[in-house]
């Protein structure tokens, strides 16, 4: 059987805010293999990686593949082929987290006559990525018709000033309108790497 000398194993993200973590259905794992044979005319013919149902192989001795799945001990398995059909296996735990792409949903403009505002409305979820992933929320307006929208709303979503609220309900009033004047919005949710949009 081939010998497994080492594995290296690492997270290849594309956003630097992630820094050194695995993401499901985001980061690549990659790992790096040494791999020999003692048997004369006997090479190592296939390298694979194997996550969940996740699973590549090839002839290079790096190898890669998107998770599917996250928790606090995922098994990484690599196993090397040698050209004799012979195969040798090695598991690694490592820990990967949950991810997904910002969501929105319950979005609502009503208009409050007891302050004359126009009050944006909606629900929201982030994947937290272990407290790392800082989702903000930006409101563009228009007036009906426009060609083009402005900003008029930025900022992360914290609560008492340090708190990062993942999951929840967002509320502002636009104070800038005029009652008689018809405004289309434009809501996102955005976090490391992706948005969710919506218009009203």
């Amino acid at each position: 059987k081939p010998t497994i000398n080492s594995v290296t194993l690492s997270p290849v993200n594309a956003v630097t805010t992630f820094g050194n973590v695995y993401l499901a259905n985001y980061s690549q794992v990659k790992a790096v293999v040494s791999a020999s044979t003692s048997t004369s005319g006997v090479t190592i013919s296939k390298y694979s990686i194997t996550i969940g149902t996740a699973t590549n192989s090839g002839t290079s001795s790096t190898i890669s593949v998107v998770p599917t799945i996250y928790g606090s001990s995922v098994p990484v398995t690599i196993q090397v082929t040698d050209s004799a059909g012979r195969v040798s296996e090695y598991t690694q735990n490592i820990t990967i987290y949950e991810y997904f792409t910002p969501t929105i949903s319950s979005l609502g403009i009503n208009y409050d006559d007891s302050t004359g505002y126009n009050v944006v409305s909606f629900k929201y979820s982030v994947a937290s990525v272990n407290n790392i992933n800082i989702p903000k929320v930006c409101i563009k307006r228009r007036t009906a018709g426009a060609s083009s929208y402005s900003e008029i709303y930025n900022a992360n979503m914290f609560s008492s000033g340090d708190t990062i609220v993942y999951n929840g309900n967002f509320r502002w009033g636009d104070t800038y309108t005029d009652a008689s004047t018809l405004y289309e919005y434009q809501v996102y949710v955005c976090d490391s790497t992706n948005s969710a949009s919506s218009t009203l």
